[in-house]
């Protein structure tokens, strides 16, 4: 929506200052939006699955949700609470935003258990195709001059770049560190499971 709007001005409410302010408060880091950092990568990438894993639950369509972007608010930027407020008038309950993405994180954890049972092997396979190291980047999916937003309105190409193995695994590491998994091995820690009720995986 951001590219759309830079190539028809208007035709979105997604300028680069929604862009960032719809990151900062879905992807919870403030610099979640900033594609020539690695900081704040895996936290987006964790608060995407968990909020993933709840609207798949939900049966909220992939095209739309989650509602980022509003034409109806002042900020422009959308409502991260739409889920849990669908899922309390559906059910009568009281959840509020994090208590519902709670239950991403557990599906999450479930889902991790088995896969490791199944001989899922971290270290091996907790990693992207290989060509994102090797392969410089020429286009993407409706964004073929590969644009990001930079500081202010700078607009920034990312055409030739490559994926850094080397910060591939900082990011990593620091997924498995927010996740509660054990930063050496991949695995959940028996704290994290036991927090989110999953102690029967213990002995999975």
């Amino acid at each position: 929506m951001w590219v759309m709007n830079l190539q028809y001005p208007g035709s979105t409410p997604v300028t680069a200052d929604v862009y960032r302010a719809a990151a900062a408060k879905f992807w919870r880091h403030d610099e979640a939006w900033d594609l020539n950092t690695h900081e704040g990568k895996a936290m987006a990438a964790t608060c995407i699955i968990d909020r993933t894993y709840v609207k798949d639950s939900l049966g909220l369509c992939d095209s739309c949700w989650p509602l980022m972007y509003s034409h109806h608010t002042d900020d422009k930027v959308g409502d991260s609470t739409l889920e849990s407020r669908t899922f309390n008038a559906v059910t009568g309950k009281k959840l509020d935003e994090d208590a519902l993405l709670k239950f991403g994180e557990i599906i999450f954890n479930q889902q991790r258990a088995i896969l490791l049972r199944e001989g899922r092997t971290p270290k091996k396979d907790d990693t992207v195709a290989d060509f994102n190291f090797t392969d410089p980047v020429q286009s993407v999916f409706m964004n073929p001059d590969v644009l990001v937003p930079g500081e202010g309105d700078t607009v920034l190409n990312r055409k030739g770049q490559t994926l850094d193995r080397k910060a591939f695994m900082k990011m990593r590491n620091e997924f498995y560190q927010l996740r509660g998994w054990d930063p050496e091995t991949g695995n959940p820690t028996e704290e994290k499971l036991r927090e989110l009720g999953l102690s029967d995986l213990l002995n999975v």
